[in-house]
């Protein structure tokens, strides 16, 4: 549920409403069903502006066995069944090389190697969901400005429109990403190396259909993946992630699209006909 003013203490408070957020925070509802549990999500972005929010835009993410057993037992699987894409099959292969490698599902026993969901169903499933709990509340858009540790949990300050409010968490979990600045304040660290790589993430149409085949290409510039994606508007989809120098990625992003083709075209080769 959403909320304007929220109470001065939480048993949780989860800072980050994207994809991971919300998947815990309801993942954790769930769990303590029977427990009188106050749970608090603070989003810096509304949720009625999906198109806005990062977390959900038009990249897709591949679910595995494990995910969709979660979602299942959160009682979201239903609405997600409607829009995922089954992985069948994997073919891994080396450019420049003789040969491939090919798992199946049939061949693992399982219905499906995983599933692949674009962000923004998975947004507009989980925010739906969000809206209809009774444990969990929602504010946003709101930031977390200071984090002060307490002997019985944390007490964050956050700035809610153009005032700020004191609240209290006993657990706070950080879910608003890799570069969180709440992490840097509490001297929380991490590594971080360059590769000199970039990655360039877009969704692309082939003549031929997928057939629910995921593939990896080992390149001499770094992988490149081709998720499938539901068909739309009679267009044979999917969701490409391909790695390149960082020199390069530059002139791919800047370049038009028959040539941007053309280059993908050199790497993946012709397995689904034309991009």
């Amino acid at each position: 549920m959403h909320i304007e003013s929220p109470q001065p203490q939480y048993d949780v408070v989860v800072v980050g409403g994207g994809m991971v957020g919300a998947s815990f925070a309801l993942d954790l509802a769930r769990r303590c069903d029977n427990a009188d549990l106050k749970i608090l999500i603070v989003e810096a972005i509304a949720s009625s502006d999906l198109n806005d929010q990062p977390s959900f835009d038009a990249r897709s993410t591949a679910l595995s066995f494990g995910s969709k057993t979660i979602y299942e037992a959160m009682g979201l699987w239903s609405a997600l069944a409607e829009t995922v894409t089954p992985i069948l099959q994997i073919q891994v292969s080396d450019r420049g090389r003789f040969g491939s490698t090919q798992l199946t599902h049939a061949e693992q026993g399982v219905a499906a190697l995983g599933y692949v969901v674009e962000n923004r169903e998975l947004g507009r499933v989980l925010n739906h969901s969000l809206a209809a709990s009774s444990v969990i509340e929602q504010l946003a858009p709101a930031t977390i400005t200071g984090v002060v540790p307490r002997a019985s949990g944390m007490q964050l300050t956050v700035l809610n429109g153009d005032h700020e409010i004191e609240v209290n968490g006993s657990l706070v979990v950080l879910a608003d990403g890799g570069r969180s600045p709440i992490c840097k304040n509490l001297g929380i660290g991490h590594k971080q190396e360059d590769y000199g790589q970039h990655a360039i993430i877009t969704n692309i149409a082939f003549e031929l259909s997928h057939a629910g085949t995921a593939f990896e290409r080992f390149t001499d510039s770094g992988p490149l993946a081709v998720l499938p994606l539901a068909s739309f508007d009679g267009l044979n989809r999917g969701a490409l992630v391909w790695t390149v120098a960082a020199e390069r990625s530059a002139d791919l992003l800047d370049c038009d699209d028959k040539r941007f083709l053309a280059g993908l075209t050199d790497y993946f080769g012709g397995r689904l006909g034309e991009i």
